[in-house]
């Protein structure tokens, strides 16, 4: 049961229990419209090292921990444990009707849950996204990191600034944020936020075999993406002339249209059965502002 981990508090699951580290991203995963609350545990005087990409990595011993609320009911909290050989797993533990409790899983389900379908996903999916290209924690990166978040007294406090006081960072470096997709930021830049958030964990060099050969990390240049008139290696989904990516026209780019479906053909391949049509939307937009491929 959840209520034995000490990991969090089943009567206040909103509220991060002594020794956790709450954390907030600019652009967060989607979810199927769940609401999330994100802590991390990680061993007394052992900060997380930052990488060159600006990708936290935990020591052993860490957890990280998200609870998903649909209707303001808690669904699934998931752990994410860095163990003592080295390797990282994943547990989903699904919460009762009643919200007195959640009980982990042995393998995935799929349940109905008030008016939409909730998949819990089967620990070997945790590690499809948690790929080790991506360096295992998702989100857990300074772009994500660098906002303001409320402080103890409610007052807003820089989150970098805030995780070393608590331990996590020991010299936090200065970092662009990803800027959050309903914000005023360029149209380019918000939707490259959104693929780098939703869809670079696999979608890059080193990435686990079989996945598109693009790279759709925040930082690469545009050029270099590998995705615009790109002839597709999955099948053309029934497009007309499709490729990855179409200048000026998202129905005959396949980025768009794996986006836009569901079944065997959607992406993200694991873990949702509903489209982000926000989402969708932001990298249509984007599409039909490309007047042609960059150089």
């Amino acid at each position: 049961m959840l209520s034995e981990t000490g990991c969090l508090d089943v009567a206040d699951p909103r509220r991060p229990p002594a020794g956790a580290v709450p954390y907030a991203l600019n652009v967060p995963f989607w979810s199927d419209g769940a609401d999330k609350t994100r802590w991390m545990f990680l061993p007394p005087s052992r900060p997380a090292e930052v990488a060159a990409d600006g990708d936290l990595a935990l020591p052993v011993g860490s957890v990280v921990v998200k609870t998903f609320e649909l209707a303001g009911a808690p669904v699934e909290t998931r752990l994410f444990v860095h163990h003592g050989d080295g390797d990282w797993a994943g547990y989903s533990y699904a919460w009762d009707a009643d919200g007195g409790d959640a009980r982990l899983l042995a393998g995935g389900e799929t349940r109905v849950v008030g008016e939409q379908t909730w998949i819990f996903p089967d620990r070997a999916d945790c590690m499809y996204c948690h790929s080790r290209a991506a360096g295992r924690t998702l989100g857990l990166e300074l772009a994500q990191l660098a906002r303001e978040v409320p402080g103890d007294a409610g007052e807003p406090v820089d989150q970098l600034l805030l995780l070393a006081s608590k331990g996590v960072l020991a010299d936090p470096p200065a970092a662009i944020p990803l800027p959050p997709i309903a914000g005023d930021a360029p149209l380019a830049e918000r939707a490259r936020a959104y693929l780098h958030a939703n869809c670079s964990q696999c979608h890059r060099p080193d990435a686990p075999s079989g996945r598109a050969r693009i790279d759709l990390r925040r930082d690469v240049p545009a050029a270099a993406m590998n995705l615009c008139e790109a002839t597709p290696r999955s099948g053309d989904l029934d497009l007309a002339d499709a490729t990855l990516l179409t200048p000026g026209d998202p129905a005959r780019s396949i980025l768009s249209a794996r986006m836009h479906t569901l079944g065997s053909t959607r992406m993200p391949a694991v873990g949702s059965a509903v489209i982000d049509s926000e989402g969708a939307a932001l990298v249509d937009a984007w599409i039909a502002a490309l007047p042609a491929c960059p150089d």
